[in-house]
């Protein structure tokens, strides 16, 4: 849609820029321009700076001075073209504290960049030493039930050999409970001699051997360690 001025210098408007008298006039923005034709082209040119010396320069014209007119335009050419400059000058200073700006901003990307690549690093680092220690865990967690397993499996050899040999292979727990009424102190120790290991049952009546802890089993193996099967005394009244 046209739009349409008063000013008879005013020859259109595009963009940032006023044409008047093959002179222009640019502005920071189209809001700028907009409010400068409002204020002047549209209505009140004759208030407007450069109407103002071009009717001078017209009078002046009248009066003889035939060059006014052209020098008017070249000085208000010098003038746009000084504003120009200045505002090219700023916006160069912009430019500068933008890439300055930028250029902070890159360094702090590559920092972060490699900061981010040591922590991604400490983390598989890390990761590993966690699934070694896992790895490591478990197979201790399955050697220890192997030993479980194996001593578990002595104790069952004894209890079957002594229930086998001195019960006709039959154990009543109601027994089991009352010697343990009885007998709540008890303990199970070995006695070393150069034939081969010999197991005796103590209790607290017996003071000259009790168990170091009442109600545990002493030296489960012959090694000193459990998961191996030691040998059975042939001998029954040894046991």
């Amino acid at each position: 849609m046209p739009r349409y001025t008063l000013c008879p210098y005013f020859e259109y408007e595009y963009g940032k820029r006023i044409t008047c008298e093959d002179v222009y006039r640019r502005f920071d923005d189209e809001q700028s321009k907009w409010s400068w034709m409002d204020m002047y082209c549209d209505s009140n040119w004759m208030s407007c700076p450069y109407a103002i010396e071009l009717n001078e320069a017209y009078e002046r014209l009248e009066k003889g001075d035939k060059m006014a007119v052209e020098e008017h335009k070249k000085e208000a050419l010098k003038k746009e073209l000084d504003s120009t400059a200045m505002k090219l000058g700023r916006v160069e200073k912009k430019l500068a504290r933008t890439q300055k700006k930028l250029d902070e901003a890159k360094a702090l990307n590559r920092s972060f960049i490699m900061k981010n690549e040591r922590v991604e690093k400490q983390k598989r680092t890390y990761y590993d030493m966690w699934k070694s220690a896992v790895e490591q865990l478990q197979e201790y967690e399955r050697r220890i039930d192997d030993q479980i397993q194996q001593l578990a499996r002595i104790y069952e050899a004894r209890i079957a050999y002594l229930m086998q040999t001195y019960a006709d292979g039959q154990l009543w727990q109601k027994d089991v409970d009352e010697w343990l009424e009885e007998n709540a102190d008890f303990g199970i120790i070995a006695d070393e001699n150069e034939e081969q290991r010999l197991w005796k049952v103590v209790t607290k009546e017996n003071e000259s051997e009790e168990p170091d802890e009442p109600g545990r089993v002493q030296g489960t193996c012959s090694d000193g360690e459990a998961g191996k099967e030691e040998e059975v005394p042939e001998q029954a009244d040894r046991v």
